[in-house]
């Protein structure tokens, strides 16, 4: 066992920590869509099966739902500098439409 002076789960305890790595591994899942989409293309469509068509859909949509969910971050870090908080805005936005349907469908 080698001797350092940080234990692993210190290391990820840490919230810079563990933002970098989310960062990383975000930064990853982009690159290798874009690699897997431009080797795609390189590929004749009559060489790839139904399951190579729809895995290479799934690649696309994690790699959108990935930019989906830094879009997201951004905008709460945003708000958070704001003053304002993204969850609580969030609720309040959801439950004032909710109440706008309802209306309306009455």
């Amino acid at each position: 066992m080698t001797k350092t002076p940080y234990r692993i789960k210190h290391l990820f305890d840490d919230p810079d920590t563990r933002k970098g790595v989310a960062q990383k591994h975000d930064t990853d899942i982009k690159q290798k869509a874009k690699e897997i989409a431009i080797k795609a293309k390189s590929v004749p469509p009559e060489q790839l099966n139904l399951f190579d068509e729809h895995s290479l859909k799934q690649v696309a949509e994690i790699a959108d739902e990935h930019a989906v969910e830094d879009l997201r971050r951004q905008i709460a870090a945003l708000m958070r500098l704001a003053g304002q908080n993204y969850a609580i805005s969030k609720q309040e936005f959801w439950r004032k439409y909710h109440a706008r349907q309802e209306k309306r469908d009455d």
